[in-house]
């Protein structure tokens, strides 16, 4: 059955991001408070217990992530303050200190606007850590010795926002949802005008001049298989495109493989992306990615390359040809997704808004559908959303 529990964070500010390690028996959470606070489950009781916390940054957190266990216990964290930093945990010494438990081994400096997001990519691509600020800048850096946590270059920067130039729809796609959808392929990188236009919500235009930092969105999320090398799926400003990224071996340069662009839905001009999961694949022929954002939709996209990429990336020109569906579109928050997550087996995706939700939302009969949802007070809500519904214990089968 599905089950909550109410951490023991005392008193605590706002939170802005909590992530799991990567066997779910750990937790950091940041807030802006400007603190990290990790905390560790029981397996016997369930229970969870604070372990230690620490003033990381000098301005609110935005992201923590942990990267895979092969490489370490460690811990990115960004911030307001435009940087990012690196801890590691200190187990040599058990009789340390609790503040010299966690050391900060490096501090990456070059982003020139608050760092709204960070993902270590995928073990198998060695330890490597994306990281995207407001300057819209994507910036990649790898640790030159994977047992020195405090050596790392930048390897890639690359403005997000003109990467690719303008998106120019080149297909539209119904789904089984009555979802339309706009892809286009694979072209290399150019220069590009960005025109946010006047967006609107629920039917409302919204004025041109509004804050660009308030309407805007700022993620990102690694491709979780080996097979197709190295890709990132971005969004960045105020722009509802969702774009994928490849990098090739070098001494090629990093590829736009495709943009992802909704169609306007009953009037309404989609909003800007403010979060994307990358699903695992799990024996998949085909990538599904998830994207929340500020006009409420969650969507779902089923993404089919042809080709292995790097047999097929030649200079400047990317051949593989990729098929976009979006197979499911839903607005049951009714306002800004904050947050998703895909669970192991990417069969189950769970959605947080800021209505104080999480739902869940399931393939049934190739059909996406939300099959639960519970709010921050833990009780379930079994309102009627005219679908077939699950139970909780069929919901995270």
């Amino acid at each position: 059955m599905l089950q909550a529990s109410v951490l023991p964070l005392g008193q605590q500010e706002v939170l802005t991001d909590c992530a799991y390690d990567y066997y779910g028996l750990r937790l950091a959470v940041s807030g802006m408070d400007s603190k990290i606070k990790l905390l560790r489950m029981n397996e016997t009781t369930g229970e969870w217990s604070m372990e230690i916390e620490w003033k990381a940054h000098d301005a609110p957190i935005t992201r923590v992530s942990w990267a895979h266990p092969e490489h370490g216990s460690l811990v990115a964290s960004s911030s307001f303050d435009r940087t990012v930093k690196i801890w590691q945990e200190n187990n040599r010494n058990a009789s340390a200190v609790q503040s010299l438990k966690w050391v900060e081994r490096a501090v990456l400096t070059e982003a020139k606007g608050s760092v709204r997001s960070i993902e270590f990519a995928p073990s198998y691509f060695g330890l490597k850590l994306a990281t995207l600020s407001t300057d819209s800048f994507l910036r990649i850096y790898e640790c030159l010795e994977i047992y020195n946590a405090s050596s790392w270059q930048l390897v890639e920067e690359i403005d997000i926002v003109s990467f690719g130039g303008s998106p120019t729809p080149l297909a539209s796609v119904s789904t089984p949802t009555a979802v339309a959808m706009n892809i286009e392929e694979g072209s290399p990188p150019q220069q590009g005008i960005r025109g946010p236009g006047t967006p609107t919500f629920n039917g409302q235009a919204r004025p041109s001049g509004g804050s660009r930092e308030a309407d805007s969105g700022w993620c990102l999320s690694w491709s979780k298989d080996k097979w197709w090398g190295e890709i990132l799926a971005i969004a960045a400003g105020p722009s509802s495109t969702l774009k994928l990224v490849a990098f090739p071996p070098a001494p090629q340069r990093p590829i736009l493989v495709a943009k992802l662009i909704p169609e306007e839905n009953r009037g309404v001009v989609p909003l800007s992306i403010t979060c994307v999961s990358w699903a695992p694949m799990a024996g998949r022929s085909y990538h599904l990615i998830a994207t929340g954002s500020r006009d409420s939709f969650v969507r779902i996209w089923k993404l089919k390359p042809t080709n292995n990429f790097t047999q097929t990336f030649s200079g400047d020109e990317y051949k593989n040809q990729w098929t976009a569906t979006c197979v499911g579109e839903f607005e049951d928050h009714k306002s800004a997704v904050g947050r998703l997550e895909w669970n192991v087996t990417g069969t189950v995706l769970s959605s947080a808004g800021d209505d104080g939700q999480v739902r869940f939302w399931k393939a049934l009969s190739n059909v996406w559908r939300r099959v639960g949802s519970f709010n921050t007070h833990h009780e379930e809500d079994h309102s009627n959303t005219g679908t077939p519904r699950e139970d909780d214990s069929m919901m995270i089968g």
